[in-house]
């Protein structure tokens, strides 16, 4: 023996000699005889439990190469002691749980027993049948005489890889303890205590160096999401592998996250961790599987055995705000301003959260915003400099999104020291009038923005929250302390609005003395109008219940002292008979809507009836002029509910139309209103339900014939043809109570609707009308229609490169819709495409009220094909190009194509036994509005009305026989050709 070896004998000699082995009770040693003692003498042959492990998960390996729970035993005689008649137990109720197998300890030797439940002795190991828990439990050794060996009592374990053994030497000696390095089949030694607090593990040094727990701006994942994170440093001069360790917030749960394979921190290095829950690493990320909340109390690094590395009591850090390691001295904690994740802690530091707080702190700010036009018609940016230095803004991006931080990259301006600089949020790239100011390439929106100053490091230096704005009001920081966002107005200072006024009926019908209640926020001083009027202080105040005796329009406003007044509601109140369509109802102050100065309904004071309608555009008349009112829009379903509102502005739409009666509106959802477009299925099995302008149409100068003409003649090529066509849905429309006749809502054709029909971004729309010229997009229009007319088309290479820049089938369906129904304003033509040329040009098809007329569809001289086939222009004195149509049918492919293409719509689309029966749906579902259009407008009279109906449905009829005769016309082709071509048989007579 050693003379280790020796002490060991000795030790638990003398322990046996006093009192039962620390940690073994006192008394019941004998499970055979009640009260037996074995403290008396002992035989030099014992057997001894020395050590043992609860909770093993990466120490010693078993021949199945699994971390099995272990039991030490060892011989303390001086001779070889057979185990055969022992038994291991962690039962004392059953004492002979397992029987160990006649395995000879040498004399002062060690045996590793595996308590893993296996109960086998196979590749000279012995393994028990029961497992040890590690919430910890009694383990005995009895001897053959049915006496203890050993009773050990094994506290649950705080820590994984930790043993619990015999202390040998020191003023612990024969005591068990706690053993920070484990050391199965050798003497214990090293780190012990009696708790885990006490162990000294050999961990590496790793600091937890910054953490962030409420990240909004400061950085996002690749997946462009904003988690929080925490930065571990690594101040050593070797790379420290820390695969398997682990990351928790919950003490109780020290293994709640453990970081995968391969995942080092070189000397001096950093590594980032995003508390994201979403537990995964990529080649430039690692995520735990854990977030951050506010109750968060500690976040703790622990090594592969679950021993504290590092940790952190958290504190609840206002947004963007910091907590890290002063890198002179890592015992104190500080908080950044701007913070550092994944590099070390070089920015200033705050010993007091309150600093890191305040602007001051941050250099660089955004001070002000307004999202109404300036004095130029601007939005405005303003940045404060807080330093006594100037700052230069070169390599700077501000933008409205952190995906792209450098929206807008400044190459020129500086902030003074202790001043400011406007910045004008204009969407004009630096193309402004002002060599010397700054034009960013976005405009801010009334509904609020986040706003991204971002240094040329790529840091976010600063970030605003504008909150929602409007015309006089502008947001902004108020000093240079706190960081909190305050509204400006009229020279004063307010920290928000004041809610919105609630009315005891969202509208729509209700009987003849109602009384009306309106209630507001408490401290709300509540002001109305019944003229649909914008109300103010100088409007009635609400005092009590307003009797409603007839259909009004009821608009409030809410005022408080050191608030801004809130939204302007409106509310529509129907004493009418129920209409069976939905409801449209406008309320906007009646002097910019019918007063003879400033009407946009109106003639004005300029401009009579007696005036031709060049006179009236020269004059002008007051709804030639371009002028937009702002209005308050309610949308009813059909049954009366209000299921929309929202602010817009409103205009007169169209061009001859405009001097009719019954005029078009158009309406245009704003930003400078406070939305940007309405989300809402206005159109039945239409899959687009955003819209940013819409339009009531009256039947533009049909309205006073048939009304529904344009609005079908989209509808019957809308599903079948390749063209851009305006939705409609007919509806009764109110302005300001008053009941204003039966209109279409149409979709409207502009940069928007492109964005959601075709996908491309309304600022790479390119929109041609006729034959404008006006910019580089344009020319590359009339480039293509150049090279058509310069280019022999019959050859396939030719051809070929006309497809490649334009949709063949939207050129085909535009002619082939423009013939069919003889469209005489052709002039309104409209082709698109997006700016960047990713999208082949492709057709619009609108303007229609004058198509499918009396004396054109039924006079076979009335050609369109023979225009398309002759390149003889079209339109009003034949002045738009046919160019395009007509290089199609040069070419023997393009021809055929057209040719079999109309046929296939002709037997489809275009068929009496399709238009007949959608005419006469869309005549009955307006047909109950029409007696109050008559009594509101005087027209169409019903004998017009009956007229231009019964002429539309035999214009349906007899156009099949008509394109027959064209085509004979166009094309030279024969009776017996366009009878096979057009085989069109329907049960429809005239």
């Amino acid at each position: 023996m050693n003379k280790l070896t020796l002490k060991l004998c000795a030790l638990l000699t003398a322990l046996a000699l006093i009192i039962p082995l620390a940690g073994c009770s006192g008394t019941d040693d004998n499970p055979s005889a009640s009260n037996s003692n074995t403290g008396g003498e002992t035989s030099s042959q014992d057997i001894y439990i020395t050590e043992i492990m609860s909770s093993n998960s990466t120490g010693l390996t078993d021949a199945d190469g699994e971390y099995s729970d272990w039991i030490e035993l060892y011989n303390a005689s001086s001779s070889r002691i057979s185990l055969s008649g022992y038994y291991l137990s962690d039962n004392e109720q059953r004492p002979q749980k397992f029987e160990l197998p006649a395995y000879t300890m040498e004399p002062g030797s060690y045996l590793v027993i595996f308590a893993s439940g296996k109960n086998k002795m196979a590749d000279s190991e012995i393994h028990t049948n029961f497992a040890i828990s590690s919430k910890g439990e009694t383990i005995t050794l009895l001897k053959p005489d049915g006496t203890y060996a050993s009773r050990v009592e094994v506290p649950e374990a705080a820590s994984k890889d930790i043993s619990y053994g015999v202390v040998l030497e020191g003023a612990d000696a024969g005591k068990f303890m706690w053993f920070a390095v484990p050391t199965p089949g050798a003497t214990n030694s090293g780190s012990h205590a009696q708790s885990i607090d006490g162990l000294q593990f050999d961990t590496p040094l790793l600091y937890i160096n910054e953490y962030m727990n409420s990240n909004t701006y400061t950085l996002y994942d690749s997946e462009g999401d904003y988690n929080d994170w925490v930065e571990i440093y690594n101040p050593g001069s070797e790379e420290i592998d820390l695969s398997g360790m682990y990351l928790t917030d919950d003490l109780s749960e020290v293994d709640k996250w453990q970081i995968p394979g391969d995942v080092k921190i070189a000397a001096g290095g950093c590594l980032l961790i995003f508390l994201s829950g979403k537990d995964k690493k990529t080649d430039t990320e690692l995520h735990a599987s854990f977030g951050l909340s506010k109750t968060d109390e500690i976040l703790m690094l622990s090594d592969k055995q679950g021993h504290k590395i590092d940790s952190v009591a958290l504190k609840n850090l206002p947004d963007n705000i910091s907590a890290g390691r002063n890198p002179q001295d890592p015992s104190v904690w500080e908080f950044y301003a701007l913070p550092t994740p994944g590099a070390a802690n070089a920015s200033t530091g705050f010993s007091e959260l309150m600093t890191a707080s305040q602007l001051i702190n941050r250099g660089l700010w955004i001070s002000k915003v307004s999202a109404t036009p300036d004095d130029d018609g601007y939005d405005t940016i303003t940045l404060f400099n807080g330093t006594d230095s100037d700052i230069s803004l070169a390599g700077y991006g501000i933008s409205k999104s952190l995906a792209d931080p450098y929206r807008y990259t400044f190459e020129k301006g500086a902030v003074p020291a202790g001043g400011t600089l406007t910045l004008y949020a204009a969407g004009l790239n630096n193309q402004g009038s002002d060599r010397n100011s700054i034009y960013l390439n976005f405009k801010v929106s009334t509904s609020g923005d986040e706003l991204y100053l971002t240094d040329p490091n790529g840091r976010t230096v600063d970030a605003f929250s504008t909150g929602k704005l409007r015309e006089g009001v502008s947001s902004g920081r108020e000093g240079t302390t706190l960081a909190d966002r305050v509204y400006f107005s009229n020279g004063g200072t307010y920290t928000g609005y004041i809610g919105n006024a609630s009315f005891s009926t969202t509208g729509g019908y209700v009987q003849a003395g109602y009384q009306l209640s309106i209630t507001a926020p408490s401290g709300g001083i509540i002001y109305y109008t019944t003229d649909g009027s914008e109300p103010n202080r100088n409007s009635s105040r609400y005092s009590g219940p307003i009797t409603i005796n007839k259909s009004t329009t009821v608009r409030a406003v809410v005022y408080a002292d050191g608030m801004l007044n809130s939204d302007i509601r409106s509310c529509t109140l129907l004493i009418e008979d129920r209409h069976s369509l939905p409801i449209v109802c406008l309320s906007s102050d009646p002097d910019g809507l019918f007063s003879v100065q400033n009407g946009i309904f109106e003639y004005g004071p300029n401009a009579n009836e007696d005036m031709s309608i060049e006179q009236l555009k020269d004059a002008p008349a007051n709804f030639y002029r371009d002028w937009e009112r702002q209005a308050n829009i309610e949308y009813f379903t059909a049954d009366g509910v209000k299921v929309l509102e929202f602010p817009a502005g409103i205009r007169i739409h169209g061009d001859y139309s405009r001097i009719e009666k019954q005029k078009s509106i158009a309406i245009q959802i704003r930003d400078n209103y406070g939305r940007k477009g309405v989300d809402y299925p206005f159109f039945e099995g239409n899959e687009v339900t955003h819209f940013e302008s819409l339009l009531l149409h009256s039947g533009g100068q049909d309205w006073k014939w048939t009304k529904i003409k344009d609005a079908f003649i989209s509808k019957m090529v809308q599903d079948d043809f390749e063209l851009a066509v305006m939705d409609s849905q007919p509806c009764a429309v109110y302005i300001n109570g008053e009941y204003f006749g039966l209109y279409y809502l149409r979709e409207k054709i502009n940069e928007s609707y492109f964005e959601t029909h075709d996908g491309i971004d309304a600022d790479n729309v390119t929109i041609i009308k006729g034959n404008a010229n006006n910019s580089a997009a344009h020319k590359s229009f009339r480039d293509l229609e150049k090279y058509a007319e310069s280019h022999d088309m019959s050859t396939k290479e030719n051809y070929q490169y006309l497809c490649e820049h334009v949709d063949i089938y939207s050129l085909i369906d535009w002619w082939i819709a423009a013939s069919w129904v003889l469209h005489t304003d052709s002039g309104n033509i409209k082709v698109y495409a997006a700016s960047d040329g990713s999208t082949k040009w492709r057709w619009v098809f609108y303007d229609n009220d004058w198509s499918l007329w009396k004396g054109n569809y039924d006079d076979p001289d009335y050609n369109y094909l023979y225009k398309m086939a002759n390149n003889i222009g079209h339109g009003v004195g034949k002045r738009f190009r046919s160019i395009l149509g007509y290089s199609l049918l040069q070419n023997s492919e393009g021809k055929q194509l057209f040719i079999e293409r109309y046929a296939m719509h002709v037997q489809n689309a275009l068929h009496p036994d399709r238009t007949i029966p959608l005419m006469e749906s869309m005549f009955a579902e307006i047909e109950s509005e029409m007696p109050r259009q008559r009594e509101r407008w005087g027209a169409p009279s019903e004998s017009t009305f009956n007229t231009y109906k019964k002429r539309l449905r035999e214009a349906l009829l007899k156009k099949p026989e008509m394109v027959k005769l064209n085509f004979m016309d166009a094309f030279g082709m024969s009776r017996a050709e366009v009878d096979e071509l057009f085989t069109v048989e329907t049960k429809y007579t005239e």
